[in-house]
């Protein structure tokens, strides 16, 4: 009999389940209480009022698991659910051989609909998939991640482990990352770029028509917004809204974070008039400036594997990666099926719903 409960969040179990931060990979850590507070942010202070959270306790009562679903509105086939992204599965190292994984997961799965929640979705790291589908997840397709490149020599040293070779590659690397500083997206003058810290009511509208095309997307509301970038703690967001004639014409929220051991800068989410690349390019020229001012190795956006934003991307000198992230879903056993054919094909995704990386 395995001697861990697996139960549901009770209050004054958050300090241990910020202890377990020791035992997640070093680029995902935080202090425990920078955790606690973006715990609180992810799960308890949404605007969507629905919770569920397990956790994993040991004998002596020390919280040694952890999963929990983020919730977010999405618009599905033009109706509006609250879905969540399944996230911070942590399992205390001494336990990652037991069935202790696949019972969190299986509890939370479980649980979710009760909780007011429709399904559970999100990017699922290539090396977890196995595991995932095997615990009744399904792989919808792959979501690919664009990087333009800016520091070559920090790139190649990732993968250079003599330093007299990095030395004889040093020169002659500088020499494209000054011209990637250089070469920005063209974008016409009459579209205005600026830094905004809220967003007010003339962004709605924007959002309910910029999507309108695709069958699936996370809502953007001036509300949820504003929870997404400015109420999260201990993150800071650099979110740009585009305007033309005075109206808003499409945003940019870019965040600086380790992926992969680099430092990078995330396009976390970009929505324009996806008729108007022109637009797009204004936006893309805003994030050439933050990369290169900010001297990071690459700049890098997660989308479909196809539709308008890949194309633009593309267009900008941004190259697709070796590895990117697959889309998983989970629907409770029985329901019928709200993904199918090639879902991706119509889902706009990026890391608006989740930039954990």
């Amino acid at each position: 009999m395995p001697r861990e409960t697996v139960r549901d969040y009770r209050e004054g179990d958050l300090d241990g389940i910020a202890a377990l931060q020791l035992h997640v990979e070093p680029d995902m850590r935080c202090p425990p209480r920078e955790f606690a507070d973006l715990w609180r942010w992810m799960y308890r202070d949404t605007p969507f009022g629905v919770f569920k959270v397990v956790v994993g306790e040991d004998e002596s009562g020390a919280i040694v698991g952890h999963e929990g679903i983020m919730p977010y509105a999405l618009s599905l086939n033009g109706e509006r659910v609250v879905a969540g992204i399944t996230c911070n599965l942590i399992v205390a190292e001494h336990l990652r051989k037991t069935m202790l994984f696949p019972r969190l997961v299986n509890a939370l799965c479980k649980g979710y609909p009760a909780a007011g929640f429709a399904f559970g979705y999100g990017p699922n790291r290539p090396k977890m998939l196995k595991a995932m589908l095997a615990l009744g997840y399904r792989d919808v397709g792959p979501l690919p991640v664009y990087v333009r490149p800016y520091d070559f020599g920090a790139i190649a040293a990732n993968y250079v482990r003599s330093p007299a070779v990095r030395a004889v590659l040093k020169p002659p690397l500088a020499l494209p990352a000054a011209a990637a500083r250089l070469f920005a997206p063209r974008a016409p003058a009459s579209i205005a770029v600026e830094r905004v810290e809220r967003f007010g009511e003339d962004a709605r509208a924007f959002f309910e028509q910029a999507l309108r095309g695709f069958a699936i997307s996370a809502v953007r509301t001036p509300e949820i917004l504003n929870w997404r970038y400015f109420a999260a703690p201990h993150r800071e967001y650099a979110v740009y809204r585009a305007t033309e004639a005075g109206r808003f014409a499409g945003y940019v929220a870019l965040r600086r974070m380790p992926m992969l051991g680099f430092d990078s800068l995330g396009i976390v989410d970009i929505v324009y008039p996806f008729e108007r690349p022109e637009v797009g390019r204004a936006l893309l020229a805003q994030v050439h400036r933050d990369a290169a001012a900010a001297r990071v190795a690459f700049a890098a956006c997660m989308t479909g594997p196809s539709g308008p934003l890949g194309a633009l991307l593309r267009r900008a000198g941004y190259l697709r990666a070796p590895e990117g992230f697959r889309m998983i879903v989970h629907e409770s056993r029985g329901a019928p099926s709200r993904f199918t054919g090639d879902a991706l094909a119509s889902w706009y995704v990026t890391w608006f719903d989740h930039d954990y990386v």
